[in-house]
């Protein structure tokens, strides 16, 4: 039984697309997502709802219709959504919580107060796209990691797996460094399944998740060490030398140490023997932000679909210092 894991599918779903490639823009809607939900569903459902929860629900919509659009022909209790979060629903959050402060608890309304919980919207997308199998949203941490695993152990066949922010300059300290920071809004989604179930139902395969290897670092100064062992780990699990890596796609956080996380991946790249294979980074877009890393993915599957024998290592850094590092490769039909 082949329990690879593979992408049939993506979405993006966003306010404004000024930071994200040219490249990406197949599946994604940009704009008023309002006008957009409007074609799938009846508005009326949608009026109480934020932002945060119909960006995700979007996004997973797109990456539905590309990889399945006719839900009706797969088993609904083997359909995941797992998405991932970092700041959550805060422009909400502060939506409910300013009359509380400014004047008393009496002045909160009930009706924003369902859309305050993170995984409000997670819940939301299951619901309307009948997915009935396993549903998380997670807070910080990688939701490609959590779906592979749930796949190779065989607890799903297909996932919707996402990561979803609206943020706005209210979160970003005034500050002269800070002022150049873009705001973010929206979602990427893509369709990992296995690769049996892919075959099975005649899916047009874009590439497969082969690996990850992830790390906890907040001491940049060990980062080169424990990254140089990470990357030389993944690569011999995979049977792969470093001649096979076709390409690098990085993210790493906006502030301070941008530059020295820069330095610390160069160096894990030329000790692994992988140089002058770095593409261009987000820089200028906080990584920490839960979307980020499935927009990452988004970019190296257009590599793979372009080059089949693409095989690239994604570098993705979120809150906290978690560093994730994932294997992608093209693959033949």
């Amino acid at each position: 039984m082949d329990n690879s894991v593979v992408i049939t599918g993506y979405g993006i779903s966003c306010s404004d697309s000024s930071f994200i490639s040219d490249s990406l823009h197949d599946n994604m809607y940009v704009g008023h997502v309002d006008d957009k939900l409007g074609e799938f569903w009846d508005l009326n459902q949608f009026r109480r709802m934020d932002n945060f929860s119909k960006h995700a629900l979007l996004a997973a919509k797109l990456a539905q219709l590309s990889s399945l659009p006719h839900l009706n022909t797969i088993d609904s209790s083997r359909l995941g959504t797992i998405f991932s979060t970092v700041w959550g629903p805060m422009v909400t959050i502060d939506k409910y919580m300013n009359p509380v402060i400014e004047k008393n608890p009496l002045q909160a309304s009930p009706l924003l107060f369902p859309y305050t919980v993170t995984n409000a919207a997670v819940g939301i997308v299951a619901r309307l796209l009948e997915a009935k199998g396993v549903s998380t949203m997670l807070t910080g941490c990688c939701p490609l990691q959590y779906s592979y695993e749930i796949l190779k152990q065989n607890k799903a066949d297909i996932i919707i797996t996402g990561g979803v922010d609206t943020v706005n300059d209210l979160f970003y300290k005034e500050t002269e460094e800070d002022k150049f920071r873009d705001s973010f809004s929206g979602s990427a989604a893509i369709v990992m399944e296995r690769k049996e179930t892919a075959l099975k139902r005649g899916a047009t395969i874009l590439g497969e998740f082969c690996n990850y290897e992830t790390l906890h670092c907040r001491n940049l100064e060990k980062l080169e060490n424990l990254g140089t062992k990470s990357v030389a780990r993944l690569l011999e699990n995979l049977g792969k030398n470093n001649k096979q890596v076709t390409k690098v796609l990085n993210i790493f956080d906006t502030g301070d140490n941008d530059e020295k996380i820069h330095s610390s991946l160069q160096k894990i790249l030329h000790n692994n023997g992988i140089i002058h294979k770095m593409e261009e980074s987000f820089q200028g877009i906080s990584s920490s932000l839960g979307a980020q890393t499935v927009l990452n993915s988004i970019k190296a599957l257009h590599s793979i679909m372009n080059n089949k024998k693409e095989f690239i290592l994604g570098f993705s850094m979120l809150y906290g210092g978690n560093f994730n590092m994932h294997i992608f490769q093209g693959v033949d039909h």
